[in-house]
């Protein structure tokens, strides 16, 4: 597929964790070759990670035409805070004259413009879906006047609660100028207001409360897209709200889908451009024969939490659900063991996914 001419000044980027974003960013991955084409991709991965990026992967990467490149950790958070590798990576050079950043765990599912996203000037962002943060009285008021910014006179309407809200976006998926400085501002009030001990339950929000502030301090404007740019395709697994939330999630001219776990796209119109992604970059027929090891292992890791559970609730157990428990113990070791051990994962990894060749 050819280079999309009104993309051709644009990056997309995202961070690529190993070994928990990786299945994630091949889904992703897939996505932007098969509908957009040769736009320039970058993944950022956290130079600390780079042992778990196995050999399948790198080849991936390379069949796709996208870059891995890698950036070192910092200690600018109070804490480790994972969320804050997306605002390293917005934060380190590029060449080209704006950036989309997105979260691993989106995929694009129709193609679009450059212009609809962002131009000079302005921060493409999407209202967040809830107030994660904010609610208690002089909070936004506080961080405001800390930084020494207007508060805000305009409200956005979130996109699932769609109550009105000050600016408040989702972090997932944001468009900007590569060198306006916005990014070196998100970072700046991102670490300061980590610092700070009157900014309350900030985590996992920072981003996000950081994000606005940025944009202001930057001296940009928010251009405030549509929920077609970031929509959340996940719910809550409730039976008797399928039909409605099938209807409407269908119903939406979606451009990227936010898609949280892969199985969240059953269901949805989006499976199917899911599915000719992966079957033609990959050597999987369709999403599910991808994510069918990973999600053995969910579907294993739940039953043993479960049973564990009921088990540790009975205050007499007979000999034999004692022994049960003993051996479910063991297991949940060794699924907690296999998270962080390279070796486990070397061993479950595959040699290569990329589509064959054919010859001749």
């Amino acid at each position: 597929m050819t280079a999309t001419p009104h993309l051709h000044d644009l990056s997309i980027i995202f961070v690529l964790d190993p070994p928990g974003l990786t299945r994630d960013s091949i889904v992703l991955l897939s996505s932007i070759r098969h509908v957009l084409g040769d736009v320039k991709v970058i993944a950022y991965c956290p130079s600390n990670k780079r042992e778990f990026l196995f050999p399948y992967v790198t080849e991936f990467y390379d069949r796709m035409g996208a870059e891995i490149r890698f950036m070192e950790p910092t200690d600018a958070f109070a804490s480790f805070y994972k969320q804050g590798n997306k605002i390293l990576a917005c934060l380190e050079p590029r060449d080209t004259e704006y950036t989309l950043f997105l979260d691993t765990d989106t995929a694009i599912v129709a193609p679009f413009d450059r212009a609809d996203l962002v131009g000079a000037g302005e921060v493409g962002v999407v209202p967040e879906g809830v107030q994660g943060w904010g609610g208690n009285p002089g909070s936004w008021e506080y961080v405001y006047d800390k930084f020494g910014l207007p508060f805000p006179e305009e409200r956005v309407r979130l996109i699932r609660s769609h109550k009105l809200s000050l600016p408040y976006w989702n972090a997932g998926m944001i468009a900007f100028p590569t060198g306006s400085g916005f990014a070196e501002s998100w970072f700046r009030v991102a670490t300061e207001l980590d610092a700070d001990p009157n900014v309350v339950n900030k985590r996992p929000w920072l981003d996000q409360i950081a994000l606005p502030l940025a944009i202001a301090a930057s001296g940009l404007g928010a251009r405030e897209l549509g929920k077609e740019w970031n929509l959340s395709i996940s719910h809550p697994g409730h039976e008797r709200h399928h039909e409605k939330f099938f209807r409407n999630i269908n119903a939406v001219e979606a451009k990227i889908v936010h898609f949280h776990q892969a199985k969240f796209f059953r269901g949805t119109r989006f499976a199917e451009v899911a599915d000719q992604a992966i079957a033609a970059n990959t050597k999987f027929a369709d999403l599910a024969e991808l994510t069918a090891p990973g999600d053995a292992i969910a579907a294993r890791r739940a039953e043993v939490w479960g049973r564990f559970g009921e088990l540790k609730k009975i205050k007499v157990r007979s000999p034999e659900e004692k022994a049960e428990m003993h051996l479910l113990s063991q297991e949940k070791n060794q699924i907690k063991a296999r998270r962080t051990s390279l070796d486990l994962q070397l061993q479950s990894a595959p040699d290569s996914i990329v589509k064959p060749k054919v010859s001749g």
